[in-house]
């Protein structure tokens, strides 16, 4: 219909036409709902942005050999021995898979290895169950704060949180998996929706046998905020949860108890003695953890999340059981973080974030004053964009990232034409940072492990030994005799600036002596790596070492 007929018709013609209140009302209506996809996209665009940069970054890092045996290829070893229906015997650490921690959450992850058995299969595990968190961090702000900006403000402060960020970035560890499972059972305690929520709850309780603790402590909070009978179950569950892991322990240690009971050997010998003192010597429990290393823990906890968690003591609790196993223990690496073992920290850290900004917000809204009202906000913007900075400088994706660290693209080549000399069913000890491309067999020992065990078996002996502690090589003729007795058929040595763990850099190259002086192996590769073959021709190998310019070893 051209214009000029417009004057020509009749009022049913006209009626026909839509209003043009109702056209502009559609309009808004399709405008509104635009605007409410825009957030969740922005959500998946950060997911995605995260693991992206997360794979990236830890696939340069196994590529270059720059994980390690301890601990990515105790965990490749022990996926790829449930996968294959093998013994699970860890060659990798001296012990039953189950015998150093419990975390049955790996037989998940084991048909993906009938597919394709590489470590990298745990790291994309790992980044994306952290990518993942932001999800319910999302939901849970958006419900408590009433605007989906916040959900995406607080999913931003997850993915950007140092601690996150270091505990993805250092190898792979089954609790890991936790950060999701707990963010989402906080999601769907707020949305009382009890079966998804014990169904999170359970996997939780597969990842480490101290999930227990942070179950229960959220049973108890549930049982205090009037959802009596769901934190009765939850609080069970938890309590549950720890005697399965800790008798699962101590029966694959034969009866013993976990040698990790030694990391509190400040306070007691046993859980029992070791809980009786904590409760008993408050003071000295209280300068433990005031010690300037833990305060500064707390500090690069808390800064990056506004310290908004000590708004709400009550969620921040559920993560005290965690936290407190972090600062007393004895050893340096859990009072900070940088890894793991704050796994079990974040979640209710991070929602006790999301309670502490509805509290403030709240607070807000009451505020009448336009002057004040613009006070709070400038100054809310300012402590928000320094806690980006401090997240900025301190992440693992930042501060943490070396691309020029470990092997060099040019020398990968010949050190993957090397490792392709060796069978997919040999026995084999390596070096640890070229350990974690060999781990996908029955049996694959860590220098100087069989010949001589360090950090084997679960010992205090052997804690200490991953701290490059308590170690003395054994007299060179018995080395000898347990060198020829052995049924190692392949040794990989280098490359030769990795590193040594768990041996200082005397022993390591008191051993390596020894073993290219063994006539019962001779060397077969030696660019950039050594490979060393049991049977092979020792004199021509060691003409082989020799022209290759292996310095004083």
């Amino acid at each position: 219909m051209h214009l000029f007929q417009i004057e020509i018709m009749n009022e049913k013609d006209m009626n026909s036409f839509p209003s043009l209140s109702s056209i502009l009302h559609s309009q808004r209506f399709s405008i509104r709902s635009q605007g409410r996809m825009i957030p969740p996209l922005l959500l998946v665009g950060a997911m995605a942005g995260y693991l992206w940069l997360s794979l990236l970054i830890t696939f340069h890092r196994q590529d270059h050999l720059v994980t390690s045996v301890f601990d990515l290829g105790i965990f490749d070893q022990a996926v790829w021995l449930i996968s294959r229906g093998h013994s699970l015997f860890l060659t990798t650490r001296g012990l039953n898979v189950f015998a150093d921690h419990f975390d049955p959450i790996l037989f998940f992850l084991a048909p993906a290895y009938r597919v394709w058995a590489n470590p990298k299969v745990l790291l994309f595990a790992q980044c994306l169950a952290c990518a993942l968190g932001a999800y319910p961090i999302y939901r849970l702000a958006e419900r408590r704060l009433g605007r989906s900006a916040y959900g995406l403000l607080f999913a931003a402060l997850y993915l950007c949180y140092p601690s996150l960020q270091w505990i993805n970035n250092f190898d792979f560890h089954p609790e890991t998996l936790a950060v999701p499972f707990l963010l989402y059972t906080f999601w769907y305690m707020e949305s009382k929706r009890w079966g998804p929520f014990f169904i999170m709850v359970t996997l939780t309780l597969l990842c480490k046998e101290t999930a227990g603790l942070t179950i229960a402590m959220i049973g108890v909070y549930l049982f205090f905020t009037k959802e009596r009978k769901a934190g009765g179950i939850t609080v069970a569950a938890g309590v549950v949860g720890i005697i399965i892991a800790l008798g699962v322990l101590r029966m694959e240690n034969q009866g013993r108890s976990s040698a990790y009971v030694s990391l509190y050997a400040d306070f007691g010998n046993s859980p029992g003695s070791i809980l009786l003192y904590l409760l008993t010597h408050p003071l000295d429990i209280l300068a433990h953890i005031t010690t300037p290393d833990n305060m500064e823990y707390w500090v690069d906890l808390l800064f990056p999340l506004l310290f908004l968690p000590l708004l709400a003591p009550e969620c921040f609790a559920i993560a005290l059981p965690a936290l407190m196993a972090n600062m007393l223990s004895n050893r340096e690496a859990m009072h900070g973080i940088h890894y793991q073992y704050n796994a079990l920290v974040i979640p209710p850290v991070i929602y006790a974030a999301i309670v502490g900004g509805q509290i403030i917000l709240d607070y807000y809204r009451k505020v009448g004053h336009p002057s004040l009202r613009a006070l709070m906000r400038s100054f809310m913007l300012i402590v928000l964009m320094m806690a980006f900075l401090f997240s900025w400088t301190m992440g693992a994706f930042t501060a943490g990232v070396d691309w020029n660290s470990g092997v060099s693209d040019d020398r990968l080549d010949a050190i993957r034409q090397g490792l392709a000399l060796i069978p997919p069913n040999a026995t084999v000890c390596a070096q640890t940072a070229i350990g974690t491309h060999l781990t996908d067999r029955q049996y694959m020992y860590m220098l100087p492990n069989p010949f001589q065990e360090s950090a084997w078996g679960n010992s205090r002996k052997a804690l200490l030994n991953q701290l490059g502690e308590d170690f003395t090589p054994k007299p060179t003729k018995t080395l000898i005799s347990r060198i020829h007795d052995s049924q190692v058929a392949y040794i990989v040595l280098g490359p030769q600036d990795s590193s040594f763990f768990p041996l200082s850099w005397e022993d390591y190259h008191h051993f390596v002596r020894i073993l290219l002086n063994d006539p019962d192996y001779g060397a077969i590769w030696t660019n950039e790596i050594i490979i060393l073959k049991r049977g092979a021709n020792h004199a021509q190998g060691m003409r082989l070492l020799r022209n290759a310019n292996w310095g004083d070893i």
